[in-house]
Formats: structure tokens, C-alpha cells, sequence
């Protein structure tokens, strides 16, 4: 150790020092996040889709099984409708340049700018149509239609994907919050569908006090004329002939 031809070792080849933490880039972060499922951490394949939190992921499997998978990404998604199907536009000519050796990994990109969705740009989709493009094509367009499909949407369809500010993620919990409390409300019946309902029951209310109930058999036979002979006080017993001394009968008149 030292004194065989002036080498002196320093304290840090001799001893072991706490390694330090390793540090990973932001892209390599931001590719994890955008080029994986958010539930199964394979590399993203289509179709793909997206929630209201901004969350791409696959759920058919996690919707079916929620015990296969630890992670709580998708755990406000309850069911399919929860869900919309993206329409995103795939980078061809990643691809090409990959050569032979192509990635297993999909690569998309802004159909307005064409800038890469891998993190480093701020995306979003419209849940009205399912287009997806980067924000900054949506902020430099100002205009209420989509700007793919020329479909018309409002302020609140716009949803940011894979949000990482705070704010950004407290205004997508709150956007779930309020759609599953709008789901939860009974739907109110229309006014026309209201409407009918009054008028068909005051037309049966009519009709209840113009019908009279037909009278029962009973009464019909009181009612008859033969019915009324059998009794002396009725006009035809008091028009029959009387009887004489020949025909006289007590029992003929009750």
C-alpha cells in the first residue's frame, strides 16, 4: 500500500463512500409517461384512449380484473364511458429511420405543427371528437371548432393529457368530480314529454265523467216490461180483463 515508488493512495480508493443517488434525465422520465400504458407499463399500442384526467391507458383487461394490477392510475374509471378513443397521428418516418431495427415503441406527433408527443410539449384532446394535437397549435388558433375534423366543441371538452403541474392535475380532479356528480343526478323528463302526460290525464278525466257506467243485468231486467207485469200496481195488470164468476181465481192477481 504505498512506499514502492511514490504512490500514495488516497482515503477515497480505500474506502467505500455511500453511492450517490442516481439521477434520471426528464426525457427519459417524460418517455416513460408517454410511450407506456399507464395500468400495464407495456409500450403504448392502438387503439388508445384517454379519461378526463389525461391519462392514456388500455382498460378493457384492468375493467374486468382491477386484482391483476397495483397501480391506482385509472381507479376513478369506472366504465367505458368513462373513456375516449383518441385519434392520433402517427410519426411515419420514425420508423423508416429506425432502419431494420424499428422500435417497439409507437411514435405520434401534432397533426397542425408536427411536434413530437413525448413530453417535452404540452398536448390535448378535444373529448367531444377524440383529436388529439399539441396546446400550443389549440392557443395559437382561436376558434371553437376542432382543428382536424372541423368539429365544433366547447371550453370544457378541452382536456389536457398527462398533466404534471399541480394546478393542472387539481382542475382535472375537480372536472371528475363534477361529471360523476352530473351523472349521478336523475335525468330531468322534457317539457314535451311533461306536457303530454297532463293533457292525456285530463283527457282520461273527461272521459271518466262523460261515460256512464253501463247498468248490470239486474238492472236491466227490473227495467223490462216483463219484469213490470208481474205486479198488479203496473199499467198492463190494470188493463187485463177482470175475472167473473165463471174464471174467478184468488191467486190469479198477487
Amino acid at each position: 500500500m504505498g512506499g514502492d515508488g511514490g504512490s500514495i493512495p488516497h482515503r477515497s480508493e480505500q474506502v467505500k463512500v455511500k453511492a450517490k443517488r442516481e439521477v434520471l434525465s426528464r426525457e427519459v422520465i417524460e418517455a416513460a409517461r408517454w410511450k407506456h400504458c399507464a395500468i400495464s407499463q407495456n409500450p403504448l399500442r392502438l387503439p388508445i384512449v384517454g379519461c378526463r384526467m389525461g391519462n392514456k391507458e388500455t382498460l378493457l383487461e384492468y375493467l374486468l380484473d382491477r386484482a391483476k394490477f397495483t397501480t391506482n392510475a385509472a381507479a376513478h374509471i369506472k366504465k367505458l364511458k368513462d373513456v375516449k378513443m383518441l385519434n392520433l397521428k402517427q410519426d411515419k418516418t420514425a420508423a423508416k429511420d429506425d432502419g431494420p431495427k424499428q422500435s417497439s415503441y409507437l411514435t405520434f406527433i401534432c397533426p397542425v405543427l408536427g411536434l413530437e408527443m413525448n413530453g417535452l410539449h404540452k398536448f390535448v384532446f378535444l373529448w367531444s371528437c377524440g383529436c388529439a394535437f399539441s396546446k400550443r397549435a389549440l392557443d395559437n388558433i382561436n376558434d371553437s371548432h376542432c382543428l382536424v375534423c372541423n368539429k365544433e366543441f366547447k371550453p370544457e371538452d378541452v382536456i389536457l393529457i398527462n398533466p404534471t403541474d399541480p394546478l393542472d392535475v387539481e382542475k382535472a380532479k375537480q372536472r371528475v368530480a363534477l361529471h360523476s356528480l352530473a351523472s349521478s343526478k336523475p335525468k330531468k323528463r322534457s317539457a314535451d314529454d311533461s306536457e303530454s302526460a297532463k293533457s292525456s290525464t285530463v283527457t282520461d278525466e273527461k272521459k271518466s265523467k262523460n261515460v256512464k257506467d253501463p247498468q248490470t243485468d239486474e238492472e236491466k231486467f227490473k227495467n223490462s216490461t216483463v219484469y213490470k207485469s208481474l205486479f198488479t200496481t203496473c199499467d198492463e195488470a190494470k188493463n187485463q180483463e177482470k175475472a167473473h164468476w165463471v174464471t174467478y181465481n184468488p191467486l190469479y192477481f198477487r
